[in-house]
């Protein structure tokens, strides 16, 4: 694995950098050295994103939903920094309600975010990192993409396909680009707008600097949890289903008997 020295001067796009895991990622790399561009929604919590680091940053406002948004704010960086060395696809909706329920234009909302959004800042920067012979590119990911839970259909449906979308890239990509790795990262549980308990955002950062470092030919088209590989068929993923199982059980049971 490189030094941390090696991300010096390198060009890293972190979306969803408003806030949570982004603000904390951005800061963690501009401490690093790296040339950090921060993209969100809103200017406001970007500029507080700006103020945390150590170092300047650039801010770049897109909504990320929108395929031409992504397409702007990559070609806006490249303008300015010649190159994308990294991309992190963070930016998220949790889209949290049932499915007949929720109003399906926040339903697809999600999908726009989680899945295209992603998608669309990949299909930008690839051929950037293609032109150069390197790029390292980060998803932030979920194992609720390999669980089946009520209220969670946008969510976890968006997470199960950006799974699936970063193995493909990687395989087209691997045999011609050794030096253009494409991995996800399930940080686990991270105090965020769309969690209350867990880990600090800061704590995210070192598993994705881990996957940012890695050296040409490393490992691309996997899961990782934090700094471990991670399937989302195999035993600990079947754990973790089992243990969400016992807790809805758990407080279906309290809600029967309050009732009764």
């Amino acid at each position: 694995m490189g030094s941390v020295d090696a991300l010096v001067g390198k060009v890293v796009v972190v979306t969803g950098a408003g806030g949570g895991i982004g603000r904390a990622l951005a800061v963690g790399f501009a401490g690093d050295g790296a040339t950090v561009v921060a993209v969100g929604r809103r200017e406001a919590t970007l500029v507080e994103t700006a103020t945390s680091c150590p170092r300047p940053i650039d801010r770049v406002v897109a909504d990320l939903s929108k395929t031409a948004e992504c397409s702007r704010a990559v070609e806006e960086i490249v303008r300015a920094h010649g190159r994308i060395d990294v991309l992190i696809n963070n930016a998220g909706l949790a889209g949290s309600g049932a499915f007949l329920e929720k109003p399906f234009d926040e339903w697809a909302d999600t999908i726009a975010v989680n899945v295209v959004g992603v998608a669309a800042c990949c299909r930008a920067a690839l051929p950037h990192m293609i032109e150069r012979g390197y790029g390292r590119i980060v998803t932030i990911t979920s194992r609720m993409a390999g669980l089946p839970s009520p209220g969670t259909s946008a969510y976890s449906a968006s997470k199960a396909a950006v799974s699936t979308f970063t193995a493909c890239l990687a395989a087209e990509l691997v045999e011609d680009h050794p030096d253009i790795l494409v991995n996800d990262l399930i940080p686990g549980p991270t105090k965020t707008g769309m969690c209350d308990f867990g880990q600090e955002p800061a704590d995210v950062y070192p598993f994705v600097r881990r996957l940012v470092l890695l050296p040409r030919g490393g490992p691309s088209g996997q899961v990782f949890f934090r700094d471990r590989p991670y399937s989302l068929f195999g035993l600990r993923q079947m754990a973790f289903r089992f243990s969400r199982w016992w807790s809805w059980s758990s407080e279906r049971r309290k809600r029967a008997k309050a009732r009764a």
